[in-house]
């Protein structure tokens, strides 16, 4: 397009062209494209400005140079506000995006839900909890982290509690939030919560993938189980959750 010399850039544009250079990794053409969409004459929308902010965070180059793009915005929207603190929270540390969070005048589900997965993936449990609780609703990916987070710090009591409250919840199960059970189950040796879990895996037709089968057999639990107190259940269970040789 550049080299025939047919230049025609209009609002819808760039989002493809960075979409692409992000998906390719392609650093130097985004930039490119980024310099073009400076010297144009043409006045671009949020839209093309939350594109290049987005390009810039999938390929690591974060911080100064997103805030930079969002500063010139001259009416950021959601997404730009959530794009913002998806790259202060894939920098970290989060200061930065609670500074943002804490800006916002208006916050959708996208923006809670990043706030708790940076301070859970950044083990801050107590951060990560206030932020579950003020949610004005969770949902799956919410939940998830909770579990996970508590899982990581060796508080697999409590991943099972909160995994019981979101049974309670009615929030779908996914097969994140049941790798993160079963890890949890086999750390405490809850083989029966472990056989339950086979019990929803199978009612509801999840396909028990090599993440799965890995988090119930990481620790043999459920085959350590099966010789203390064997049962066929109990022993199919074993078997179900058994790793799959190819």
């Amino acid at each position: 397009m550049l080299c025939e010399g047919v230049v025609y850039f209009d609002d819808y544009t760039f989002p493809f062209v960075f979409a692409a250079c992000s998906k390719l990794f392609a650093g130097f053409e985004g930039k490119q494209a980024h310099a073009q969409m400076v010297i144009c004459p043409a006045r671009f929308g949020t839209h093309s400005w939350n594109s290049l902010m987005d390009f810039y965070i999938k390929i690591g180059e974060m911080g100064l140079v997103v805030q930079r793009i969002f500063d010139e915005i001259e009416n950021p929207d959601i997404v730009s506000w959530n794009c913002l603190i998806d790259g202060y929270v894939k920098l970290r540390p989060l200061d930065n995006a609670r500074k943002v969070f804490d800006q916002m005048t208006h916050r959708d589900i996208v923006s809670w839900t990043m706030m708790l997965v940076g301070y859970a993936n950044a083990g801050l449990l107590s951060d990560a909890s206030s932020i579950f609780d003020e949610m004005p609703e969770q949902n799956v990916v919410s939940w998830s982290a909770m579990i996970s987070a508590y899982v990581k710090a060796g508080r697999c009591k409590e991943a099972l509690e909160q995994f019981k409250e979101m049974q309670v919840a009615e929030v779908k199960i996914d097969k994140i939030t049941l790798t993160s059970v079963l890890t949890a189950c086999a750390s405490l040796g809850a083989l029966e919560q472990g056989c339950w879990i086979h019990g929803y895996i199978d009612k509801h037709g999840i396909d028990v993938d090599a993440h799965l089968s890995t988090a119930a057999s990481r620790s043999n639990i459920l085959a350590d189980g099966v010789k203390e107190t064997p049962s066929p259940e109990k022993a199919f269970c074993a078997l179900f959750f058994a790793p799959r040789r190819v």
